[in-house]
């Protein structure tokens, strides 16, 4: 693809404007009269400045019905809401998981100490293993997925990831369960 002399002009033009621009801004914000301006306020109340009215750091405002701002607290108290109730559901979570893996563990231990059957899962050498063996491997596993979960879920995931956190508790319900319910009805 060739380029034309008047198509390089042009972003040079263009490239001339935004420099331009850019200029106007920084004069903009660094001019004295700008700082002033910023300074007062118009409709604050009657001695306030606008510094003395609303904190440096954002955050949300109503509008009051004399024509004023005022912060809305609420949409804070919203907020630590909707994270109680999102923090409220991954602990419901993550206790299922708890659940269903002590259900597998219980289930195995009472089938191999009354009925002559055999461990069968991952990571075990011994077939006959005991209580604590299978606490202590489950344990570890569960205390990894739950941390890092917990690391995600305080992260403040956005709003598209924030089913993350619940797919190790989930994965491990569904597992536990399927092998505690297979222990119960019958020895593999």
């Amino acid at each position: 693809m060739e380029l034309s002399f008047s198509s390089c002009s042009h972003m040079r033009s263009l490239a001339g404007q935004a420099l331009l621009l850019i200029a106007a801004m920084v004069a903009l914000v660094l001019s004295p009269a700008v700082a002033s301006a910023q300074n007062s306020c118009k409709n604050c109340p009657v001695g306030k400045a606008l510094e003395e009215q609303f904190p440096e750091a954002p955050e949300p405002v109503t509008r009051r019905a004399d024509g004023g701002l005022k912060h809305d607290l609420m949409e804070n108290a919203r907020i630590r809401r909707a994270e109680r109730s999102y923090m409220r559901k991954f602990w419901m979570a993550h206790g299922v998981f708890l659940a269903t893996n002590v259900f597998d563990i219980e289930m195995m231990h009472q089938r191999i100490a009354h009925h002559k059957c055999v461990e069968g899962g991952e990571g075990i050498v011994d077939p006959h293993a005991s209580r604590g063996e299978m606490y202590r491997k489950d344990m570890i596993v569960f205390g990894a997925i739950t941390g890092m979960d917990l690391l995600f879920a305080k992260a403040r995931p956005p709003k598209a990831f924030k089913w993350v956190p619940f797919i190790g508790s989930s994965y491990g319900t569904v597992m536990h369960l399927r092998a505690g319910i297979r222990w119960r009805t019958g020895c593999w």
